[in-house]
């Protein structure tokens, strides 16, 4: 395929640093589930000796951010902030009220800047060291993925008001492969274990639609003495 490079197949799916599968449920925060699991991950990876002992919270984020939200300024947010465990701020859903720190609550300092790639070179050499989150654009049907066979990007279809079946999602990059003739993303999504393959998914890597791929990509830089 012209568009795209051959690269080593990877995947991060059964790495020991490797996060449980995640469920936003009926939300837009997909950006703030998608940043926190990473951020995760790269910490579990880099401080085998001191994995995360509590999920972060999301829901920090999406309060800091009720309109909408966005990877770049989740990352942003950590890193200057820092951020709650999910033990001291739960999981909620929908924006709510900023829930105040208190001296002697836990925050996770652990990420000193990240990292934005935009060159699709660039973005499958780092998939071979680590993951990473991008934004890809899907249509509705992606919704319906039960299984591991390759996902395709559906064809974008507009509608007399004028919107489309195509929306902008966040998920972790978590691996890459090749197959017969086709080559995919590993995913892992946050619509819950009962999604795709167990929460996982393999999405073709198109040289015929670029303009449903994702860019860019980003990933946070964990302190090596955290």
């Amino acid at each position: 395929m012209s568009w795209y490079h051959n690269r080593p197949n990877i995947n991060w799916r059964n790495a020991d640093w490797m996060t449980r599968v995640k469920d936003q449920g009926n939300t837009n925060a997909c950006w703030a589930v998608a940043v926190c699991d990473l951020v995760e991950m790269l910490h579990n990876r880099q401080n085998p000796d001191n994995p995360m002992h509590s999920p972060l919270s999301a829901q920090e984020l999406i309060d800091n951010y009720p309109g909408s939200g966005h990877v770049e300024w989740a990352f942003d947010y950590i890193k200057t902030n820092g951020i709650a465990y999910e033990d001291d701020y739960p999981w909620r859903g929908a924006p709510s009220e900023k829930k105040e720190r208190t001296e002697d609550q836990k925050i996770f300092w652990g990420v000193s800047g990240f990292k934005r790639i935009d060159v699709l070179k660039k973005i499958e050499n780092v998939v071979v060291d680590h993951p990473v989150v991008g934004c890809f654009y899907l249509t509705d049907d992606f919704k319906y993925c039960r299984n591991s066979d390759i996902q395709p990007l559906f064809p974008v279809v507009t509608y007399d008001d004028g919107s489309t079946n195509q929306r902008g999602h966040a998920m972790v990059i978590v691996g890459q492969g090749n197959e017969e003739h086709d080559q995919y993303w590993h995913v892992k999504n946050s619509w819950g274990e009962g999604w795709g393959d167990e929460g996982y998914a393999r999405l073709l890597k198109s040289d015929t639609t670029p303009e449903s791929a994702f860019f860019p990509v980003y990933y946070p830089l964990i302190h090596e003495e955290y």
